[in-house]
C-alpha cells in the first residue's frame, strides 16, 4: 500500500478506499430496498515474497471492517463478509500477487503455512481484542 496525493493504491496499483464499502452499502440500502448483503473475496493483494509483516493488509481489512461496521449501524442489511483470503492461492492473472492471511510456502514439497500478522490481526478483530490498529467495540 502506497499513498500517492492523498490516495491509497494497493501493490496491484488500484485504488482501494476504506470509505468505498459503506458508501456502496448505504447506496444500495437507499435505492434497492436494502436487499440482503453477503461480501466475498474483500481482501488485499501483496507480493508473494511477503511472509510475515503485511502491514497494509492489516490497514486495509481494519478501514474496510470499519466502514462496514458503520454501514450496517446505519441500517445496511448485511449479513455476512468473507475476507479474501484463508490461504495463499494462485489468482488467475495475477501472478505473483497474493491474498492469503497465512503464507503457503510452494517450495516445500508439505506446502507449510504460517501465519502472517494479518491472521493474527483477523483472529483477535474475530475475538474481540484490541489490535494495534483499533478496537471495534460499541461506542
Amino acid at each position: 500500500m502506497y499513498n500517492n496525493k492523498g490516495l491509497t493504491y494497493s501493490a496491484s496499483q488500484f485504488y482501494v478506499p476504506g470509505y468505498g464499502i459503506q458508501q456502496v452499502l448505504e447506496h444500495l440500502k437507499q435505492f434497492y430496498g436494502n436487499p440482503p448483503i453477503y461480501i466475498h473475496e474483500n481482501g488485499y493483494p501483496m507480493h508473494q515474497d511477503v511472509v510475515f509483516g503485511d502491514g497494509p493488509r492489516v490497514e486495509f481489512l481494519s478501514e474496510h471492517l470499519k466502514n462496514l461496521l458503520t454501514a450496517v449501524r446505519n441500517g445496511s442489511n448485511t449479513r455476512g463478509y468473507f475476507a479474501w483470503s484463508l490461504m495463499d492461492l494462485y489468482e488467475l492473472l495475477s501472478v505473483g500477487d497474493t491474498y492469503g492471511l497465512y503464507y503457503v510456502d510452494f517450495a516445500d514439497d508439505d506446502l507449510k503455512r504460517y501465519p502472517r500478522s494479518s491472521a493474527i490481526w483477523y483472529k483477535d478483530f474475530l475475538k474481540g481484542r484490541h489490535t494495534e490498529t483499533g478496537r471495534f467495540s460499541d461506542h
